[in-house]
Formats: structure tokens, C-alpha cells, sequence
């Protein structure tokens, strides 16, 4: 799937849509349609056994990445069509900033944006992050989507072309489908990125700071993964 593709705008969606059920396809042989009946967008231990052999990976390090990015829920939704996000504050407003916009008027628009907003407000902390990031998206669309980490795996909004999608609304609507579709986008993050082998390796120091960034060890990332791995490497055989 490429990263950037030239697509007439009348049939734009329905050849991203195509690109996508092609991908899925080919991972999980399952109808387009499925991710509207119940239960369906969440993931099963077939579908990752079918990317696990797709890609040459064991089930139990696929596990292992799963298991320290979703928590031990293992979800990437909240709600159907609400995928799990974590909008960083901090990191729009630095952007933001660097964009050249008067940012006292940005404060005086949009405060929330600029405090920690009681989750009472929303009634769940996931209901206020997406609040957030609908204001964020409201003064600037891409970069508001790019500081966000999504889904099952935490992928940062960065990544969007490095997962095959070719405009962050279409890496937003992948990612609100279902948690095959999230699953799909980190199979393409990791080819496109180089981080296939460490996983496949269990090279964990080398993917934990491609994927967590340099303080990784601080966090002590590579070691949690590593005890993840050994978990399910028991039960996965």
C-alpha cells in the first residue's frame, strides 16, 4: 500500500476503500461489511495468528507489543467507532505554536486546550480526550491528528503515511473501523519502518527505542516486552 497515492477526488473513497478491504483481505478473509455487526471489530486470536504468519512473527511477540500498548484489557476501543487515544497536550501546543498562530488567541478560544480538564466534565476519560481532539482538529486538522496516539498499539498520528494511509482522515477512519483495521496499520508501520525484523527477532532493545523513542529504557520498555513475550510464549506455542 503506498504512502502517498494521486487519486481523481470523485473516486477517491472508493479506491481507498478497495486498497483497504485488499489489505484486510489478505490478512483476515473477512467482508467488508463485518465490522458493523456485533463484536466484530474486536480483535481474535485467529486474526492474529493469520498476521503472525503473514509476517513471519510469533503470535507471542505480537502479544507482547499488544499487551504493553492496550493494557490488559487488550482494546482499542472505548466504544464502537471510538478508538482508544492519548491527544498530547503538550505536544500540539508546541507544534502549534511553531506554526506562526497567535497563540493567546488560540488560549482565549479554546482554554481547555491549554489546562487539565476535569474528567467529570465528559464522564469518561476517553469522552474528554476525544473533546479535546475535536477542538484541536478544529484549529488544525493534520497537526491535531499527528500528536494523537491511537488505538490498540498507541500509534502516533505522525505515522499516518508510514501506515499506508494517504491523508490523516483516512488514517482516522482505519483506525475508528475496528481493531483489525488497527492491527493491519501496525503490520504496514512495521515494514515501512524497518521495525519487522526487531520483532521478529526479538530484538527488543532495537524495537522498543524505534517505537518508544530514546528514554525507552528509562520506562524500562524493552525489559516489560521481553517478560511479555516470555508470558506468552508459554501459552502460544
Amino acid at each position: 500500500m503506498s504512502a502517498q497515492i494521486d487519486i481523481d477526488p470523485t473516486d477517491r473513497n472508493e479506491q481507498i476503500q478497495a486498497m483497504v478491504e485488499h489489505e484486510l483481505d489478505s490478512l483476515f478473509h473477512y467482508s467488508s461489511l463485518a465490522y458493523l455487526q456485533p463484536d466484530a471489530f474486536r480483535l481474535t486470536d485467529n486474526d492474529i495468528l493469520r498476521f503472525s504468519k503473514r509476517y513471519d512473527i510469533e503470535p507471542a511477540a505480537v502479544m507482547a507489543v499488544l499487551d504493553i500498548e492496550a493494557g490488559k484489557f487488550h482494546q482499542g476501543f472505548s466504544e464502537p467507532r471510538l478508538p482508544l487515544i492519548n491527544f498530547d497536550q503538550k505536544l500540539f501546543r508546541q507544534r502549534l505554536a511553531k506554526t506562526g498562530v497567535n497563540m493567546s488567541e488560540i488560549q482565549k478560544q479554546y482554554p481547555e486546550l491549554f489546562v487539565a480538564p476535569a474528567i467529570s466534565k465528559y464522564g469518561t476519560q476517553q469522552r474528554k480526550e476525544h473533546a479535546l481532539l475535536k477542538q484541536a482538529r478544529e484549529i488544525n486538522d493534520q497537526l491535531a491528528v499527528e500528536c494523537t496516539f491511537w488505538g490498540m498499539f498507541q500509534i502516533g498520528g505522525f505515522n499516518w503515511k508510514k501506515c499506508g494511509a494517504p491523508d490523516v482522515d483516512i488514517f482516522v477512519e482505519e483506525m475508528s473501523r475496528s481493531e483489525r483495521d488497527q492491527l493491519a496499520m501496525f503490520g504496514i508501520l512495521l515494514e515501512k519502518t524497518g521495525m519487522l525484523d526487531s520483532v521478529r527477532n526479538k530484538q527488543w532493545n532495537r524495537f522498543a527505542r524505534a517505537y518508544n523513542g530514546p528514554s525507552y529504557k528509562a520506562r524500562g520498555y524493552d525489559r516489560r516486552l521481553a517478560s511479555s513475550y516470555e508470558k506468552y510464549k508459554k501459552t502460544m506455542q
